[in-house]
């Protein structure tokens, strides 16, 4: 194990990028592996960037990898709830974003302004995308299924964005499409 690791981080550092996430794939996480990892899907979800867009389908299986790599990374869940989101996987989106908040450790149940603030403020934009992506993601599935319930839930998440960043226009036309 700790060879491969080393492998996997020497072709890291050598810059071969698609070669250490062969190799890491024979690593099981340690917490020495980690930061390897991390930084593995952190290249990885950059070169994603442009088939996010344009080929979701194709940025799929390597948005789950990133997820795989560092489960604990919020960023990777969001894109992955967008990507699913663009294929109109509604419900595998609405997962992807419940597990981006999860990611946060906030409780969604619970979210409230007051539950909110314990974020650091380097985080907090993003936690504000993953909600406002949760939520209209909930208007999809309620548009569909004719259930207000998601909707109802939408809008007050996106009341809660809205209190902690009056100026997040995201949040803001969202919850008037509310």
């Amino acid at each position: 194990n700790i060879n491969t690791f080393n492998l996997a981080n020497a072709s890291f550092m050598g810059g071969k990028v698609d070669r250490a996430l062969q190799e890491i794939r024979n690593v099981r996480p340690q917490p020495y592996t980690q930061q390897l990892m991390a930084n593995l899907a952190a290249v990885l979800r950059q070169k994603i960037g442009p088939t996010l867009q344009s080929a979701p389908e194709a940025a799929l299986p390597k948005l789950q990898q990133c997820v795989e790599l560092d489960p604990r990374n919020p960023t990777h869940y969001n894109e992955l709830g967008v990507a699913y989101k663009a294929l109109q996987r509604f419900e595998e989106a609405q997962v992807a974003f419940q597990q981006s908040i999860d990611a946060f450790e906030i409780d969604a149940l619970a979210l409230s302004v007051g539950t909110m603030r314990g974020v650091p403020p380097q985080n907090l934009n993003n936690l504000i995308i993953s909600i406002a992506n949760h939520a209209t993601t909930g208007m999809e599935i309620s548009r569909r299924d004719k259930s207000g319930e998601l909707l109802l839930l939408a809008f007050a998440h996106l009341n809660d964005c809205l209190a902690l960043d009056n100026n997040n226009l995201m949040a803001r036309i969202h919850r008037n499409i509310c």
